[in-house]
């Protein structure tokens, strides 16, 4: 959990409602990296091979947007493209 919640109590919810790990914000780029790299490596299970990749099923993409000034009607416009994207029929 990367939050600006720093209180005991804050951490201690974050921790029983199953954080990995958690982290306050302002916090230093090498801080951060060290807090992912120790997540990621919790997670692999010693002598147990990666699994194998599988192929993608369809293609996807990446749609950026950027505004100028934030806010102003950006957030909707950026949902509204998503839920376009979504049920729009793709093809082929």
């Amino acid at each position: 959990m990367f939050t600006a919640k720093s209180q005991v109590d804050d951490k201690v919810m974050g921790f029983e409602a199953g954080v990995d790990d958690y982290l306050t914000k302002p916090t230093q780029p090498r801080e951060l990296f060290a807090h992912v790299k120790a997540v990621l490596a919790r997670g692999k299970k010693p002598g147990s091979p990666p699994p194998p990749p599988t192929p993608p099923k369809e293609r996807g993409y990446v749609i950026g947007v950027l505004a100028p000034k934030g806010g102003v009607g950006v957030s909707t416009m950026t949902i509204n493209l998503g839920s376009a994207c979504v049920t729009a029929p793709a093809r082929k």
